[in-house]
């Protein structure tokens, strides 16, 4: 079964706390994410962003699919 994701215009801030709070990844993620945005460039590290093939090889090699 195929659920797809639904976009939505604004943030749902209560969840970005509450998974802030439960994840220090998430949390570090957000910090970074919010210095850049001021310094309006990017100096923190985030993950690749892979092409499709490079996807389904990634989830494979890591047995996720």
């Amino acid at each position: 079964m195929h659920f797809p994701a639904r976009g939505k215009e604004t943030i749902d801030w209560d969840t970005v706390n509450r998974l802030a709070e439960d994840s220090p990844d998430f949390r570090k993620f957000i910090s970074d994410l919010t210095e850049d945005i001021k310094l309006s460039k990017i100096k923190s590290n985030y993950d690749s962003v892979y092409e499709d093939e490079e996807l389904i090889d990634y989830l494979k090699e890591k047995k996720i699919i």
